[in-house]
């Protein structure tokens, strides 16, 4: 079996619940820096029974090496985190950042959070309502509902 469709078993795998087979399945992508399954191993615990502190320090770890090699998802988590203060200390300018690589990536809720960072002029990003907004369109575009939710409470900016 190739690794697209290994990894794709495993996301089966942690749908269901098992927890067990997707490490089974994950294991060698994780040990060769595959950056999905980095990336997917940072979301559930060991069936080793590591503790909460150990899991974080995992998580996070293999969080980092999947952004650092470039996959979108990850580098929009990683956002997440640091826009939330969890996992690392809160920073939105590291968030802000983060978020604006996934969106460059193409990753749809990334292109939301970037676009209100824009829209608004925050995290680090100088105003920038017209970009902002289009990337939230395109974010709304593509399904994500929070992008839905920010078009249909607020007007588009004015051109200037």
């Amino acid at each position: 079996m190739d690794s697209a469709k290994r990894i794709a078993k495993a996301r089966l795998a942690l749908d269901r619940g098992d927890i067990a087979e997707a490490s089974q399945l994950l294991a060698p992508f994780v040990a060769s820096a595959d950056p999905e399954a980095l990336f997917l191993a940072s979301t559930f615990g060991s069936v080793d029974g590591e503790s909460d502190e150990q899991f974080e320090e995992r998580s996070l770890r293999f969080l980092m090496k999947s952004a650092e090699l470039g996959y979108a998802p990850a580098l929009y988590a990683l956002g997440v985190c640091y826009d939330l203060g969890d996992l690392v200390g809160k920073d939105e300018l590291k968030a802000g950042y983060f978020f604006e690589c996934a969106a460059k990536l193409g990753y749809p809720k990334a292109k939301f959070e970037h676009g209100r960072n824009l829209y608004y002029g925050s995290h680090g990003f100088d105003k920038k309502s017209q970009l902002g907004w289009q990337l939230v369109q395109d974010a709304a575009n593509e399904h994500v509902e929070d992008a839905k939710e920010f078009i249909r409470n607020l007007a588009p900016p004015q051109r200037t």
